[in-house]
């Protein structure tokens, strides 16, 4: 891996070669929701892909991402891609969504026979009223 030596202007000065093997990055640990990782330059040239628990080469195939998050490695001209599919995306939304989806069902029912029981009651009030005049 080429490191740039950066001035204080930004131009690149110089680099500096610094090899790093993969197989020191093997603890990096995932939740299942992440299926896949790309490591890979700034430029955008890819080293290694995380697939499955092991590094892949760098051809491997990415499943068709509903979307990425990219952070930039500190120290290390180096980004971190990661991508999940619309598989995963919807299973961890109704994951997150499902408790709330049941309390506000409960709540409109809880609401719905209230106002039928309140409906119910000034029928018998107004019934009642009647009755005694």
């Amino acid at each position: 891996m080429l490191v740039h030596i950066i001035n204080m202007e930004g131009q690149t000065k110089g680099f500096i070669y610094s090899p790093f093997l993969l197989s020191s990055l093997n603890t990096i640990r995932t939740t299942p929701s992440i299926q896949e990782i790309v490591l890979s330059f700034r430029g955008g040239k890819r080293i290694s892909v995380w697939d499955g628990g092991h590094w892949a080469p760098p051809g491997t195939s990415l499943p068709v991402s509903v979307s990425t998050i990219e952070v930039p490695v500190p120290g290390l001209s180096l980004v971190v891609h990661v991508v999940w599919t619309a598989a995963t995306l919807n299973r961890i939304f109704w994951r997150k969504e499902l408790p709330y989806l049941i309390i506000a069902i409960f709540l409109i029912g809880a609401i719905a026979a209230s106002d039928a029981i309140q409906r119910r009651h000034r029928q018998e009030l107004s019934g009642n009223r009647f009755l005694t005049r």
